[in-house]
């Protein structure tokens, strides 16, 4: 079906039913079986703990290949699984190090310092200091299947890293308080002037709100109490600072109807001169080699779409994502109208 919320300011409503819808049904299977019900997802922290939580290497590592059968009635997402296990996630020790150079505590800072919410729910409008940002970036650190819009939600591991954006996002709506307001009136002005559909008044479909029963709407996503739950802790708005301007490779206008279902990895790596720029070639075959190349500069994600059938990828504008260099320059030496920049890509 076509449920894709990507590069729109509803991301992280939508998201947030689908946690709920989800948490509801472990709970009624739970109660179906004997047990008392009592059960919460948890989240990852990925922040604090950049490396794959030990339960998803020890317990959830593979999905067993019986859960699935040929069907040539199933959806696309079911025939892709089928025969399949989740043996495409990358190693731990690259998960771990794909973790620490995308900046991801850098990330999270400045999407909670966006002031507006429409420019903190996506990537759509920013140039890369959003929610959706780093969330990419986890799906695409780990490898397939959570490169593939299609069928990440099949890996444990979907759900522990959105109940963590999904913390990161209430921690943001307890420092703007407006923001359901200003959703609302962004909605209202794209449907006039642009002629878009009102998201803030469409329905999160195909999810029911857990009490009332009723479609699920994003004006009930702007707290989580009376949804069934609260984070024990959230993360703060870094408080206001000094600083220069960071120095940002940027990568523009990227079309998630042209990647088709692929996702990339983009490693970028700064040469002080252009002689050494002209001898560079990337340092062997392996990816996570390059992350302790000494030019090594950090890495951006490119998340995928669900391809041409997908109605908001159809329509989904270019975006932007960036690596913040300015580590990178000063230990080069150089300013950033000396340096050279140079791009490896992997099709994760």
């Amino acid at each position: 079906d076509d449920y894709c919320a990507h590069g729109q300011e509803v991301f992280p409503a939508w998201h947030r039913a689908y946690l709920v819808e989800f948490e509801t049904a472990l709970r009624k299977a739970d109660r179906s079986n004997g047990g008392d019900g009592a059960i919460a997802l948890p989240y990852w922290d990925w922040v604090a703990s950049p490396e794959l939580p030990r339960v998803l290497q020890e317990q959830l590592a593979e999905l067993p290949r019986g859960m699935f059968k040929e069907d040539p009635d199933a959806n696309s997402a079911r025939s892709q699984l089928a025969g399949l296990g989740l043996g495409g996630r990358h190693s731990t020790r690259r998960i771990a190090a794909n973790l620490r150079a995308s900046g991801l505590p850098g990330q999270v800072d400045s999407c909670m310092m966006v002031p507006e919410h429409w420019l903190h729910a996506s990537t759509r409008w920013g140039r890369g200091s959003s929610l959706e940002s780093p969330h990419n970036s986890v799906h695409v650190a780990l490898g397939w299947p959570m490169t593939s819009v299609a069928v990440a939600a099949f890996d444990p591991a979907f759900w522990l890293h959105h109940c963590n954006v999904d913390r990161i996002y209430e921690g943001y709506l307890q420092v703007e308080p407006d923001s359901a307001d200003e959703f609302r009136a962004v909605q209202e002005r794209l449907s006039a002037e642009r002629g878009e559909p009102n998201r803030f008044m469409q329905p999160l479909e195909p999810f029911k709100h857990p009490t009332s029963g009723l479609p699920f709407m994003p004006g009930d996503c702007f707290t989580t109490e009376p949804l069934g739950y609260r984070y024990d802790v959230l993360p703060h708005r870094p408080p206001p600072r000094m600083s220069v301007a960071p120095s940002l490779c940027l990568f523009m206008g990227i079309d998630a109807l042209a990647l088709q279902r692929k996702s990339y990895m983009v490693y970028v790596f700064v040469l002080p001169s252009v002689a050494a720029a002209e001898e560079w070639a990337p340092p062997g075959d392996d990816p996570e080699a390059w992350l302790a190349a000494p030019t090594f500069a950090g890495a951006a994600a490119v998340f995928g779409g669900k391809g041409s059938e997908c109605g908001n990828c159809q329509t989904r504008p270019p975006y932007n994502v960036f690596v913040d260099v300015t580590e990178a320059l000063a230990k080069a030496g150089v300013t950033r109208f000396e340096a050279e920049v140079r791009v490896a890509v992997v099709d994760e």
